[in-house]
Parts: structure tokens; C-alpha cells; sequence
């Protein structure tokens, strides 16, 4: 399922766009006791990209979830390989929902495409389950084609079970050979058996 990219509220005391910007001193406001501070910090930092690295280093001690959606927010705004290549690294992230709130909004960034082949390959059966995800959500005509290789190769049954199912979304029904011939190879997993069958009946529906 795509994911739509959300948007920052307005600031409660105005248009803070309009207000002269000192980027110093709001880097340095990112580490402030009070979240409120922080919070409106990252979002006054919309489109400076010498911030990147401050925003994204931010985002490794962030408890709040509030922050954290307002320096990621920033930085899907401001976009581009640096952005991508600050936030990847979080996807290895203890953190559930650090990680889970990263792949949300790398999937609003055109350039994370680049990423996608390593991603998918990665070593971490975590890190290509996560792959996965992010994959379906961006808007890039090779999407079907990641998943179909993550379906074929995998040797995880978890991520290969969720590309079956990601791919019942945007495949058509040449991939059903391919979904087969994944069930074959894990013939006791009921995970993919039954994605496989629920994938497979709609794509040859569709066509």
C-alpha cells in the first residue's frame, strides 16, 4: 500500500517562514530540554541543507515522536542522495519506531530509488523486510521489477512472503510464475502458501 507523506502543522504563534532565520542557533536549539523547542527547530530548518547532518544525527537520540516527524519532515523536504544517505543508516536502528517512521518518509523522496538495489540485497534479513516496504511505497516504474528479483532470490521467507504480497498491488499476471515457483521453494511456510495463492489469484484475475 502507497504511503502518503504527511504534513507539519502550523506553527501555534504564525507564519514562522516569514520570520528572519539564524540556522546556528537553531541546529543548537535541536539538542534544547523542551521538545516544543526542538520540535519547531527542525521545521524552521525547511530547506537548509547545510542542516542535514544535524537533523539526521538528531533523530538517533530523539525519544519524542513529534520531533522526530518534524526533522523527518524537514528533511523529505529538502530531498536528494545526501538526505537519503543520512537516513538509510537508521532503517539498522534498535528503535521500531525510529525505523518504521524512516521507510515512511524515505518513501516520499524520489532519489531513496537509488538505495533500492542495495537495500534489497542487504545482508540483514531486517533491513530487506524493511526494503520491502519501502519499495512499494515509492512511485518509480521499476518497482515491480525490485520486487519480482526480492521474490525470486530471497532465501528469507518473511521478506519473500511480503513481496508476494506488496507485488499482488502492482504486478500484473506474468509475475504468478515467479510467486509460484517462491511457494515451491518454502512448501511448508503457511505465511507464503497463502500469500502466494491470495497473490496469485488476483494478479491472473486482472489480466
Amino acid at each position: 500500500m502507497a504511503l502518503v507523506r504527511r504534513t507539519a502543522e502550523t506553527p501555534p504563534d504564525g507564519d514562522r517562514r516569514n520570520r528572519p532565520r539564524d540556522p546556528p542557533a537553531l541546529v543548537a536549539a535541536l539538542t534544547d530540554p523542551d521538545p516544543n523547542v526542538r520540535r519547531w527547530a527542525a521545521l524552521d530548518l525547511d530547506g537548509e541543507t547545510g542542516a542535514i547532518a544535524p537533523l539526521a544525527a538528531a533523530l538517533s537520540g530523539e525519544s519524542d515522536q513529534a520531533v522526530r516527524e518534524a526533522l523527518l519532515s524537514t528533511l523529505a523536504g529538502i530531498g536528494g542522495p545526501e538526505v537519503v544517505g543520512a537516513l538509510v543508516p537508521h532503517l539498522r536502528s534498535k528503535d521500531a519506531t525510529l525505523r518504521n517512521t524512516c521507510v515512511e518518509w524515505l518513501g516520499q523522496i524520489p532519489a531513496t530509488a537509488d538505495a533500492v538495489p542495495g537495500l534489497i540485497g542487504d545482508d540483514d534479513a531486517a533491513v530487506r523486510a524493511l526494503a520491502v516496504t519501502l519499495v512499494a511505497a515509492l512511485h518509480d516504474p521499476r518497482v515491480p521489477g525490485w520486487l519480482l528479483d526480492v521474490v525470486a532470490d530471497d532465501p528469507d521467507a518473511n521478506v519473500c512472503g511480503a513481496a508476494i504480497g506488496e507485488l499482488a498491488d502492482v504486478g500484473d499476471e506474468t509475475a504468478c510464475t515467479v510467486i509460484e515457483a517462491a511457494a515451491a521453494r518454502f512448501p511448508s511456510d503457511p505465511f507464503i502458501a497463502f500469500a502466494a495463492r491470495t497473490s496469485v489469484a488476483r494478479l491472473a484475475g486482472s489480466g
